[in-house]
């Protein structure tokens, strides 16, 4: 029989293809709970930048979901 695979949040970032700046944003935006303004202050950007860079890999975090029975994004 297959192994359970343990999906949590960081094994879901950990799969994304992208840069590790996005995967840092993603962490501190859903592990870290910081707010977007907390965010840009540490990236040096605006909340609006932070919340528009969020939007763009949110989806492609829902898809990496098994079957999207995983609500992970509130």
């Amino acid at each position: 029989s297959d192994k359970d695979v343990e999906i949590t949040f960081e094994n879901l970032i950990a799969m994304l293809k992208v840069d590790e700046s996005v995967k840092q944003l993603l962490r501190m935006r859903y592990l870290d709970e910081l707010t977007l303004r907390e965010i840009g202050d540490k990236l040096g950007i605006t909340h609006t930048a932070v919340s528009n860079r969020l939007k763009k890999y949110e989806n492609e975090l829902k898809d990496l979901t098994i079957e999207r029975k995983y609500d992970i994004l509130k």
